[in-house]
């Protein structure tokens, strides 16, 4: 045997290369360099607004953003439905996309139809949020079928196009913000108008790209049985992104515009360590069909989750140090009411992130319909503590409430999990 070639630094090098852990570590990579250059470019818009336009303008943006993600992100559960139909064995994956593309046009027209009753009943004819509202909506779902173009992508462990679609879309809105604020066009109206063009063009490159999908036929029971997996995941997730944003919503309607405004610069200063979170979902979510029902898998699927949540209890200390002076390098001195928020709204970041791989666990196996019960009890409990400490600890009172809703979702999705694990018999 020749020990120089066996243990020679090209070698060990070939055979890290080629471990699993390394294929995870270079995946991890990828998504994780896409979500944070995405995040990036969405956090100096952010600053952009901020600064030359004022607390008011970045509180609109906060708003229309607000409603933006919950338009798009809820359907995130139909992508976790098509990674699932098409992790089972003899599947026509050109069946699936095509329900995947059905159902998002169904939810789409519904959710934007309900969303506009909702705001033409409730919000007064010359209130400025109606239309700012509705367009944010049609702009969010537009933008969910793009969605499916970086799952599918996901479905394939293509991540280095995953890392490329993550920050496209934000990449070009950003250009485009800068281009506006620096001719002068910083108002509600161009944003709006942006989003809903960036919207359109992404959701046409997404159907153009899987327009053969989109021919083929596909079975009636095939669609009824999608349809009816999507659909509980998807009010799981309404419920879910509604109450995530309650905050914003709670403090629109209980203080001024210039106080969502500082809790808006907090919001998006959490974004450093929100998009591990994103990266985390990403990579964990294709692997959670094997990690329910294989105990090896789950253990490690686990473990990849506990790095990543080390790594952000870093970035949370930090924060927390260096609060005030990230507040004033990013936003400016005016912006001298976030630093207290934002030493709390981390916390319930990282908690944020602690859910996902429980979560995406139950999602996609045998008991989803609990992930909606679990929501709607916890946008319950967030309604009554928005009530309660809003009027009394102001923007302080609406950060801790995310913090008290999301021990909730961790401890009911674990105590769910692990009632499924002892009847078939699992034990970590």
């Amino acid at each position: 045997m020749n020990y120089n070639q066996s243990y020679s630094i090209t070698a060990i090098k070939e055979r890290l290369w080629a471990s699993p852990f390394s294929s995870l570590f270079s995946n991890f990579s990828y998504v994780f360099c896409g979500i944070f250059l995405g995040r990036l470019f969405n956090f100096l818009s952010g600053i952009l607004i901020a600064r030359i336009a004022g607390a008011g303008s970045i509180g609109d943006y906060t708003l229309f953003m607000s409603v933006f993600v919950i338009a798009s992100e809820s359907t995130l559960v139909i992508d976790t439905t098509l990674i699932k139909f098409c992790s089972r064995q003899f599947v026509n994956k050109n069946e699936i996309l095509k329900c995947a593309f059905l159902t998002k046009f169904i939810y789409s027209i519904l959710f934007v139809l309900i969303l506009s009753g909702f705001v033409l009943l409730f919000l007064d004819s010359d209130s400025e949020y109606r239309k700012l509202i509705i367009c944010a909506c049609i702009s969010g779902c537009l933008f969910s079928f793009f969605l499916i173009e970086i799952a599918f992508n996901q479905l394939n462990s293509d991540y280095f196009k995953v890392s490329v679609l993550q920050f496209a879309c934000q990449f070009f809105c950003f250009l485009f913000i800068a281009l506006g604020l620096f001719l002068g066009l910083y108002g509600i109206k161009y944003l709006t108008a942006l989003y809903l063009m960036m919207g359109t063009v992404f959701s046409l490159f997404s159907i153009w790209r899987h327009i053969d999908s989109l021919k083929s036929k596909i079975s009636g029971a095939l669609f009824k049985n999608f349809l009816s997996t999507s659909l509980i995941l998807i009010s799981a997730a309404i419920v879910n992104q509604v109450s995530n944003r309650l905050d914003v919503f709670f403090i629109s309607g209980l203080l001024d515009k210039a106080e969502l405004g500082y809790y808006g610069a907090a919001l998006r200063t959490t974004s450093i360590m929100s998009l591990f979170t994103a990266a985390t979902r990403v990579i964990l979510v294709p692997n959670a069909p094997d990690a329910v029902i294989n105990l090896k898998k789950r253990k490690k699927y686990l473990m990849m989750a506990m790095k990543i949540l080390m790594i952000q209890l870093v970035l949370l200390i930090t924060v927390v140090i260096f609060a005030k002076d990230l507040i004033m390098l990013l936003f400016g001195e005016q912006y001298i009411d976030s630093v207290s928020v934002l030493r709390i709204l981390v916390f319930q970041v990282i908690l944020g992130s602690a859910v996902v791989p429980f979560q995406s666990l139950i999602q996609v196996g045998p008991r989803p319909k609990a992930t909606l019960i679990i929501n709607i009890k916890k946008m319950f409990i967030g309604i009554v503590c928005y009530v309660t400490l809003i009027p009394f600890l102001g923007l302080s009172g609406a950060a801790m409430v995310g913090i008290l809703t999301n021990l909730f979702l961790l401890y009911s999705f674990i105590s769910i999990q692990i009632k499924i694990d002892m009847k078939v018999g699992f034990s970590l």
